[in-house]
Parts: structure tokens; sequence; C-alpha cells
């Protein structure tokens, strides 16, 4: 069937996705919120990304330029927006990875260092059932036990309220 051109799945994108909280470690439901990878998209993508409690980038293994789009647009207009929940970084079609995982870190490893915003990166395949849970579980860790105020991730130090309560 074909979609209207100003459908959501005509770009790509699919519609909102609600996980039941049984099928989540600590029982509270999650809803995923595709948005269109297409920079010209620029703000709706923007805007759904500001409303979320975390936030899961992906690019594809298997093309470069999908990690260098986030790295050098999208990370930089959401830390220009003021965006400041976790990140996750995702590689996606693990299976199709042509061998160049240190290249791939070569590239991962500063990115994090420079947007510290970034809490986890990891790699899943849909197709072969490669860690696509554990992605929707750390994401659901990600908002239900935030990093942030604990650690702070600029100084990479344990905040003061936090170092206080642990010596009581």
């Amino acid at each position: 069937d074909a979609q209207p051109p100003n459908s959501p799945l005509s770009q790509g994108v699919l519609p909102p996705l609600t996980i039941p909280g049984s099928m989540l470690a600590d029982n509270i439901p999650a809803t995923l919120v595709d948005t269109c990878s297409n920079p010209n998209a620029g703000d709706s993508v923007l805007f759904a990304c500001l409303n979320a409690h975390v936030l899961v980038l992906t690019y594809a293994v298997n093309r470069p330029d999908t990690l260098t789009y986030l790295h050098t647009f999208l990370l930089p207009a959401l830390r220009q927006n003021g965006f400041s929940a976790p990140v996750i970084l995702v590689g996606c079609m693990q299976d199709l990875q042509l061998d160049n995982t240190q290249e791939t870190e070569a590239q991962i490893v500063p990115m994090m260092n420079e947007y510290r915003e970034i809490e986890l990166w990891l790699e899943c395949s849909a197709c072969s059932l490669v860690q696509v849970m554990e992605v929707v579980g750390y994401a659901a860790k990600a908002v239900l036990h935030p990093t942030q105020p604990m650690f702070d991730t600029t100084m990479q130090v344990l905040r003061p309220r936090c170092v206080a309560a642990l010596t009581r």
C-alpha cells in the first residue's frame, strides 16, 4: 500500500509504540517515539527530542555518514537548545558491520568525551535480535535511575550532595 506523501510511514517513521511494563525490568511501561532521520526534518526532530525523558540516538554501523550526522548536527543542535536528558548512542544493523569496530570506537570515544550527556554506547541488530531489548532496558534505567543528580560527567566526580550522603 502506498502511503500519503505527508504520512509518517511515507517518511520511514514508525508510529509511537508502547511497551507494556510486564516486558521491562522495573515493570514500568515505555513509549518509543520514532523520528525522521532526514536532515531537512530538523525542527520536528528537535521538538520530539526536547520532549523526551531519554534519547536513544541511532546510527547505521554500515553507514559512517549517519554517525557523522549525529556528531556534527544533531548533538550540537540539542545542546544549543538546552537538551539535558540522558543520551544512549546505539549502532544499529550490527549484523551488517564490516569488521571496523576499532575504527568506530575511535570515532565514538572522542564523541562521548565531547558530549558527556551520552551515557552509554552499544550496538544491536533487530534482524538477529542482538541487544534490542537491552537498548530499551538501558533507556528505562537512564530515566528511573539517573546518574546526573549524583555524578558530574564534565568533571568526572561525584556531586557534593552525593558525597555527603555516602559519608554519613
